[in-house]
């Protein structure tokens, strides 16, 4: 029989050590018994009985303290197996929240910037445009025109205008605010003004024009641009001499920028949200209103209408494949609706102001019918009658009517000019600013001179026009190129995952032109390949890259 072994018997608890040292016990008494019996039995070949027995139960005890030892390894193992998990998962965790919270600060990060970029603009701005502002103290070039609509209104005489009269409504209501009553007669340029009311005449279109290069940077990120050449938008807006000039004085046309740019910027913005999301929903109702504010400025803003329809329908057939007809056609409703109902209902609404703040007969009778001017008081206050001879049997007409008249008068009166101006210049003139410099106001005294033209800042049209639509195809092509040749590089790694991940993501490049959702899931697609290839460097494979610098 096998010696045991001193190692199990130490491995052992208190009670089976007892119990092995009692069986030991016995067995030598036995041996010892046996030894001193016959020869006969002594020479026998055959074991006894007894021997038989205490080698059957020594082997029995043996075999359960080895199965007792294996369960407690076993134990101990699954124990080691399980924190060694445990740590895995934690680690794994930690990694998962590390990123997360890399990515929540890079986010805060570009949000920091964009506040402090477009906080600098809009001081900027400021500090441009009211910068001498009062000067000249006289009627410069439309404000004859634009001054007087605001004296009109405030002194309730119809007129007729080709534009609509939203603009002119914002301009009169900050001059009313001011404590202008529309007593001055805007009769003749170069008049010099008596008092301050000039001030808040301009006050507007001066505040429009301040906002206009933070209003180019946030609508350039909108576009997912990059904060740097978003700014050098914003700063090219800024610097613009046309710009500066057109939003200076009595004139609609820096709350028509206003009002243009945000539209753009406010159309991208909705877009970038989840379709039908709340947050959508909000955005896509500002750029109805934006809309309907700059389309009742001037007709000329129908060209950002076409724009925003435009880029409505090129994002539906984006999302079309991945969404159900049903799904897509409501979708479009609700663009529709959030669209055209506040721009009809600003559009209009601006109208029924304007005839509601012009009750009195005025220099605009004579484009008007009959059944239109029945409805206008005389200069007394007095309410026209059928029973006056200028209007016996006439009915005057509703509000709707009037509405309507009043829109085709405006858009009858527009085709019919025939008229040439001396400054004009043809669109393709104005692409390289080569149109002809618009003077706005001069004064010559004792052989000096002083003038003030609107014209562009030359680097500023002619770096758009040439490096503007190139620049754009030129960084679009080096982009996914880019994409595709880090592709090539994590696709390297070897393993299957990673050539699929890279199969997938150009397929994709190569079905889309969305270049925001290709960067998203190239981003996604390194960081999988980037964890893949830290494992595989961990474990000794080599990594093959050529692009390391890109």
């Amino acid at each position: 029989m096998k010696p045991r072994k001193a190692f199990v018997f130490s491995s052992l608890p208190e009670d089976k050590k007892r119990a092995v040292l009692g069986a030991d016990f016995i067995r030598e008494r036995k041996k010892a018994a046996a030894l001193s019996s016959s020869s006969s039995e002594s020479e026998s070949s055959s074991p006894s009985a007894t021997q038989l027995e205490e080698d059957l139960a020594g082997s029995l005890k043996e075999s359960a303290v080895q199965k007792d030892v294996q369960v407690s390894a076993d134990k101990n193992n699954k124990k080691e197996e399980e924190k060694s998990k445990s740590k895995k998962v934690a680690r794994q965790q930690r990694q998962q929240d590390e990123e997360e919270d890399g990515e929540q600060r890079e986010r805060r990060q570009r949000k920091y910037l964009d506040v402090l970029i477009t906080f600098l603009l809009v001081v900027l701005g400021l500090m441009t445009r009211f910068y001498s502002w009062e000067f000249p103290k006289e009627v410069v070039f439309d404000e004859q025109h634009f001054g007087k609509f605001a004296s009109w209104y405030l002194r309730g005489e119809y007129y007729v205008d080709i534009h609509p009269p939203f603009a002119k409504l914002l301009i009169t209501l900050v001059a009313k605010f001011g404590g202008y009553d529309g007593s001055w007669d805007f009769d003749a340029t170069d008049r010099l003004y008596e008092g301050n009311f000039c001030l808040w005449l301009r006050f507007l279109p001066v505040f429009c024009g301040s906002l206009l290069p933070a209003i180019m940077y946030l609508s350039a990120r909108a576009m997912h641009i990059s904060p740097s050449v978003a700014a050098l938008a914003g700063w090219m807006v800024l610097c613009d001499n046309s710009v500066l000039t057109e939003t200076q004085y009595i004139l609609t046309d820096g709350v028509l920028f206003f009002f243009d740019l945000l539209t753009i910027c406010l159309t991208f913005k909705a877009n970038s949200k989840t379709a039908l999301s709340p947050a959508w929903f909000f955005w896509m109702f500002l750029t109805g209103c934006s809309l309907g504010c700059a389309t009742s400025i001037k007709f000329t803003a129908m060209g950002v209408f076409a724009l925003v329809g435009v880029h409505q329908i090129l994002v539906l057939f984006r999302l079309f494949p991945t969404r159900s007809i049903k799904v897509t056609l409501f979708d479009t409703f609700c663009r529709g609706l959030l669209i055209l109902l506040p721009f009809v209902v600003i559009f209009f609404g601006s109208f029924v102001v304007h005839l509601l703040w012009l009750p009195f007969e005025g220099d605009g009778d004579a484009f008007m019918t009959r059944e239109f001017r029945a409805r206008l008081l005389t200069k007394n206050g007095a309410q026209k009658t059928p029973l006056d001879d200028d209007y016996e049997g006439v009915i005057p007409l509703t509000m709707f009517e009037s509405v309507k008249e009043l829109i085709k008068t405006m858009h009858e009166v527009n085709i019919g000019l025939r008229a040439t101006h001396p400054f004009s210049s043809t669109w393709d003139q104005w692409i390289l600013d080569q149109c002809k410099a618009l003077l706005f106001w001069q004064k010559n005294k004792l052989g000096y001179g002083s003038w003030i033209y609107c014209v562009g800042n030359p680097v500023v049209w002619i770096g758009t026009a040439l490096f503007g639509v190139l620049g754009w195809v030129i960084v679009y092509f080096l982009s996914s190129l880019h994409s595709l040749l880090s592709l090539i590089e994590y696709s390297s790694l070897g393993s299957d995952s990673s050539a699929s991940l890279f199969t997938s993501v150009q397929d994709e490049i190569l079905d889309t032109q969305d270049l925001v959702l290709i960067e998203r899931r190239l981003i996604a697609a390194k960081k999988t390949l980037l964890k893949k290839s830290k494992s595989n460097n961990a474990s000794g494979a080599p990594r093959r890259s050529f692009l390391g610098h890109l």
